[in-house]
């Protein structure tokens, strides 16, 4: 099992707008970014990426979470 302290450095480190800027088209919008959710049929965006405080949010579906949880949601798709 991997030490928690190394996932929360880990987490620390990851630029969330890099990681999911790879998968998604990430627009600037203010102080976060957005594009259109890839976990639902989105028509306008409502997925937003905070580089802050590293996290993504949908407020069409309520998908939410760190880059870790994006990545495992949008891989098993």
């Amino acid at each position: 099992m991997i030490p928690a302290a190394a996932i929360d450095e880990l987490r620390a480190r990851i630029d969330p707008v890099e990681v999911i800027g790879r998968r998604l088209e990430l627009r600037k919008s203010g102080t976060s970014f957005s594009a259109s959710c890839p976990f639902h049929a989105d028509k306008t965006p409502s997925f937003h990426v905070y580089p802050d405080s590293r996290r993504f949010k949908c407020f069409g579906c309520g998908a939410r979470g760190d880059v870790f949880a994006f990545l495992q949601r949008f891989e098993v798709k």
